[in-house]
């Protein structure tokens, strides 16, 4: 795999651009979310030839809209009382 490669499985967009410079890599451009922050750097740093990395990426979230806002929360309430039915008190 390579870096062009490793970078566009974990953000698609193409905003990020990697400078390599004997063996370290420097990711620069911004992404919707942390975690892709963290495995583009991974994903880099598992390459062969590569001996370290400075993470210059900017993390920049979409703004939601309030519609969408209120239905991931709904989401996630749903989700936390789907998990409560599950769980049965201790037996003492």
């Amino acid at each position: 795999m390579n870096i062009t490669r490793a970078i566009a499985e974990t953000a698609p967009d193409g905003g990020i651009r990697a400078i390599v410079l004997d063996g370290v890599v420097t990711l620069e451009g911004t992404v919707e979310w942390n975690f892709q922050k963290a495995r583009i750097e991974a994903c880099v740093c598992d390459l062969e030839g590569i001996r370290g990395a400075v993470n210059n990426i900017v993390v920049k979230p979409k703004k939601a809209s309030r519609t969408d806002a209120l239905s991931r929360m709904e989401g996630a309430f749903r989700q936390v009382s789907e998990a409560i039915e599950h769980i049965s008190p201790p037996h003492n």
